[in-house]
């Protein structure tokens, strides 16, 4: 007799699956209404780009993306690790780590968008510009 008790699919509840639908409909949402508006002005979303900082966006990029990874990590700790006091220690290791790189990605994009705001570029400059304020305070 098999006593395995049959895993839902998907995994987790309702309420976190309520949540990644919103994020997506909310995200998909927002960059349709992104295209939407370059497609109607094309030259100022060229030009606006030139504003921000590549290398500052380079790093953002390398900080989520690393923060994602420690996640992971802390995940994989606590599926891998039998003895739960050690997964548990593992895991918040990791999950310590995944958040300084989440608060690294805000203070780079906070000074970027802070260097922007200094030189008088700020919401009501342009669509382009408040699109970008917007998502970075969304994510």
């Amino acid at each position: 007799m098999n006593n395995l008790k049959k895993q839902p699919y998907p995994p987790g509840d309702f309420a976190i699956w309520m949540i990644i639908y919103i994020e997506l409909l909310t995200f998909g949402l927002f960059f349709i209404g992104y295209a939407f508006s370059r497609r109607q002005d094309v030259g100022l979303f060229n030009e606006s780009q030139l504003l921000l900082n590549q290398i500052s966006g380079m790093i953002d990029m390398i900080l989520l993306l690393t923060s994602s990874y420690f996640m992971v990590k802390a995940v994989h700790a606590i599926k891998q690790t039998l003895d739960n006091e050690l997964a548990n220690r593992v895991a918040a290791r990791w999950l310590l780590a995944a958040l300084i790189f989440g608060v690294l990605f805000l203070v780079n994009k906070t000074t970027e968008l802070s260097a922007l705001f200094d030189q008088g570029i700020g919401l009501s400059s342009n669509r382009f510009l408040c699109f970008i304020c917007c998502s970075v305070s969304f994510i």
